[in-house]
């Protein structure tokens, strides 16, 4: 009887330790459009083109608050991050794009393109009571493993992409990231390949749920997707 006592008070510690533990696989990730640097808001009712979608996971304290307090520094924090990076143009418009689609056609493809991303972020608090000439708030490094051909123009490949950001915020998951992105380009036939970099201010604007069909795209395989006939 005591034998089984045990074993049911083992079962019970296990069951309620992995509903207290980090549910990370359950979790769904923050979506972000792309944007330009002084667009002020995205508009979702044909979704932005171009998101980022994550996961962020505690790894740990970078510093701990007597150091924090004793060098009047932030209290910060490192995260890992998992994810994928979407692109979702569809060019079914009989105008001069999806911005102004007033009339579908079925002559001109939905075009899906995702890569995986991976990163870190860090985050910086002041604690209460102290001081520290640091500004309070977050820093995110992303790689994004893109390195495709783009159908239709031989010779030319896109990728990899890295971002730097940076907000104000201490979460994570901040309603905002303004970032510097890095593109890389492969341009040229074998074996003479010529190499250019594109560099530009974006700001990561945080999407509801449910409102892009961007962020929940999965690739298959196939840039291009054929539709069903409505």
């Amino acid at each position: 009887m005591k034998s089984r006592s045990k074993a049911l008070a083992i079962g019970c510690a296990t069951a309620l330790a992995s509903i207290l533990s980090p549910a990370t696989a359950m979790a769904t990730g923050a979506c972000y459009a792309f944007t330009h640097f002084n667009q002020e808001s995205v508009s979702t009712t044909l979704g932005p083109p171009i998101v980022l979608r994550y996961i962020p996971t505690l790894v740990g304290n970078i510093n701990t608050d007597t150091e924090a307090r004793t060098l009047n520094h932030l209290a910060q924090k490192a995260y890992s991050l998992v994810g994928k990076a979407t692109v979702l143009f569809d060019d079914r418009c009989a105008t001069t794009g999806p911005a102004d689609c007033q009339e579908v056609t079925n002559d001109l493809p939905q075009i899906r393109l995702m890569t995986t991303v991976d990163g870190t972020i860090i985050t910086g608090r002041l604690l209460a009571g102290a001081w520290s000439p640091d500004a309070p708030g977050a820093h995110m490094g992303i790689n994004m493993h893109l390195l495709r051909f783009v159908p239709g123009i031989e010779g030319l490949a896109i990728g990899p992409i890295t971002l730097e950001c940076t907000t104000p915020h201490t979460a994570p998951t901040p309603s905002s990231w303004l970032c510097s992105v890095r593109v890389e380009f492969d341009l040229g036939y074998f074996p003479f390949f010529q190499q250019f970099a594109f560099n530009s201010p974006i700001v990561l604007q945080k999407l509801p749920p449910n409102t892009a069909a961007a962020c929940s795209v999965f690739e298959d395989g196939d840039l291009t997707v054929n539709l069903p006939d409505t």
